[in-house]
Parts: C-alpha cells; structure tokens; sequence
C-alpha cells in the first residue's frame, strides 16, 4: 500500500471521510429530524444503517492501522515498546476527547444541554459501551470511543507477551471467539455487561488487526476478486436486517467486518477508486474525522435535549460544527498528536532510530 511522507495511506484517510459523512448523514436524520422521520421505519432504519457501516468502517481501519503501526515498529527496531505505544494513543485521542467533556460538563452544568455530572464521569473512564454507565443524548456517541480504548488497552500487553510465531494462532482465536460472542448478543445471550455493538465493534477491530498481520497476502487476495463481488459485498453491508430477524442479524455480525475489509483493502490502490478517495475534500474530511466524530452530537441533537429554543437555534446553526472541527484539529488534536510522537520519539533508543531510518521506516506513522 502506498504511503505519503507522513506515513499514512491516503486512501484510507479517504475511506475515514467516507465513514464520518454516513454517520453524521445518519444522525443527521435520525435526530435533527428525528419528527419527520420517525413515522417513516423503513427510511429510519436506512438512516440508522448508515450510522453502524460508518462506524464499523472505522473500527476495522483503526485495528488495520495500529496493528501496522506496532509491526513496523518491530520491523525497524527489533521490539515494541508499550510506553511508547500508550503515549502515542494517549496524545492521539484524550485531548479532544477532554476538552469535549469538558464543555458538554460545563454546558450541562448551565442547563444549556441534558447532561449531568455522573455522565461525564462515565464517558471520561470510557465506560458507555456498558450497561454501568449512565447516558445522555449528547455524549452517548462516546461508546465507540469506549470500544477503541478498551481494545488497545489489552492490545499491547498481549501482543507483548505472546510469542512472535503464535500470535497469528492466538489472534485467529480470538477474532472468532469475539465473532461467537457477537452472534450470542444478537440472540439477547451475554450481552449483561456489554452492549450487542460494542461486541460487533472489538470484532471489527480484531479482523483488522488481522488483516495487518497479513497485508500482502490479503491485499492481493482482495484484488484478484472480481469486483462484482466487492459491489455485491458492500450491497451486503447496507441490507442490515431489523432486530427482530434474529438469525439475519447473526449472519450479518458475522459477515460484516470481512465485507468491510475485502471492501477497503480492494478499492485501496486501484486507480479508479483512488481518484475519487484521494480527493481533496474527502483527504480533508477524512483528516479531521477525529474532531468531527467527537463534536459532531453536540450539533445535531434534537431540539428537546436543548434548555431552551434559543440554544438549540445557535447549535443546529449550520457552519458552527465545521468551524468548531477545524479549530479543534488544528489547534488541539494535530498539535497533541505532533507532541505525543517526538516523545515516544525521544524515548526510543538512538540505535533504534538510526535502524528505523536505514530501513526506510517512519516509526510513528499517523494513525
């Protein structure tokens, strides 16, 4: 897969873009025009389904993302340092991720918006993927976050202490007890602690840290199939059944992350499809997808979860999201971003470094 100077693939940057449209195209619909649409379950449901797409797009990204991230690592230095690995994620994802809380907390305490206190504490220790924490509207979003931070808090212990040659053994292990675990929620079985989504999410991620392990081989294998079939498996992707169809919904939890992963690893340096994923507004989008997914609820909440008419009138105005997001990417989530990796950086041994560079290999790509 190509990369730019910066370490990252354009075209997934593309595909991030991608994902971040459907989900506020989704919450879009299904919540600032929640009225109009209610009465209408099929286009409801439409809605609905391009919210989960877009947020399981993300989830098998992030795993495929990292996953190669930690090997190039290996590849360039000989080991992997959790330290570093943490300090990265760290800078990467909790200052945003705070200085949200930290206004939603505030607005909540104004009665600006229907949060509370109790709230914000369960979003900071990443716990809305639970049936422990309590929820509001505005920041209930914050459970895909909570299934990101949850995996890539026992990701790096285990790939440290599991043997090079069995990692792949245990991985496979543990992408198909994660896919059991799914199916059984769809069926209302173990689902008392976490939530039926949250599963489906640390599958997605699991595959694509699979999918890294095995890029060449996978990435070939995903272009000798016809494209037919990748049209027909992204179909797939949107035929989401309803609840009530409950072997559907099992088959689909199923199928779903390998879909998503034979989809993104097929259009991914092809030209037809990377004149249209490496296109500016959608690099653009793709980059600040972070800030966007993060801000994007406090936008789009119905009037109701609003103290007044008046506060709901200046949020649902439409140019304040994309400039809170730009001013929350640029001056906040780059600038962290930039300063966790010249400390995970300066950390790492010179010699490592030195080998890194003589390899060709950034050591802290973008993720």
């Amino acid at each position: 897969m190509a990369e730019n100077k910066e370490g990252r693939i354009s075209q997934l940057d593309g595909w991030r873009g991608i994902s971040i449209l459907l989900v506020l195209t989704s919450h879009f619909f299904l919540f600032r025009l929640g009225n109009f649409i209610q009465p209408h379950k099929y286009f409801g449901w439409l809605a609905s389904t391009c919210g989960t797409v877009g947020v399981r797009t993300f989830f098998v990204i992030s795993g495929f993302v990292i996953a190669r991230q930690v090997l190039r690592e290996e590849a360039a230095t000989g080991s992997f340092s959790i330290g570093n690995f943490y300090i990265r994620r760290f800078f990467r994802i909790f200052p945003t991720y705070y200085l949200f809380l930290g206004t939603v907390g505030i607005l909540g305490l104004i009665h600006a918006i229907s949060v509370t206190p109790r709230n914000v504490v369960s979003c900071a220790l990443y716990l809305t993927d639970t049936s422990f924490a309590h929820k509001t509207f505005v920041t209930s979003h914050s459970w895909s976050l909570a299934v990101e931070e949850q995996f890539y808090l026992v990701f790096p212990l285990c790939w440290s202490f599991v043997k090079p040659a069995r990692r792949q053994f245990w991985l496979i292990a543990t992408v198909v007890g994660l896919l059991i675990w799914s199916a059984a929620t769809q069926a209302g079985l173990l689902a008392q602690f976490f939530s039926p989504g949250a599963v489906a999410g640390f599958s997605c991620i699991a595959v694509g840290v699979l999918v890294a392990m095995q890029e060449r081989r996978m990435t070939k294998l995903a272009g000798s199939i016809p494209s037919a079939v990748v049209v027909f498996a992204t179909l797939l992707l949107f035929a989401r059944p309803f609840p009530t169809a409950v072997v559907a919904s099992v088959a689909y939890v199923l199928m779903m992350p390998f879909c998503t992963a034979l989809l993104l690893l097929h259009t991914v340096g092809r030209k037809r499809s990377s004149s249209v994923l490496d296109a500016a507004p959608l690099q653009w989008i793709g980059l600040v997808s972070y800030s966007a997914y993060v801000w994007q609820q406090l936008f789009l909440a119905s009037p109701s979860e609003y103290g007044s008419a008046a506060i709901a009138r200046v949020l649902h105005f439409p140019l304040l999201l994309p400039v809170v997001v730009a001013i929350s990417y640029f001056l906040v989530e780059k600038t962290t971003n930039r300063l966790g990796r010249r400390i995970s950086q300066r950390r790492a041994p010179a010699s490592s470094m030195v080998a890194g560079q003589r390899n060709g290999v950034i050591l802290d790509p973008a993720s």
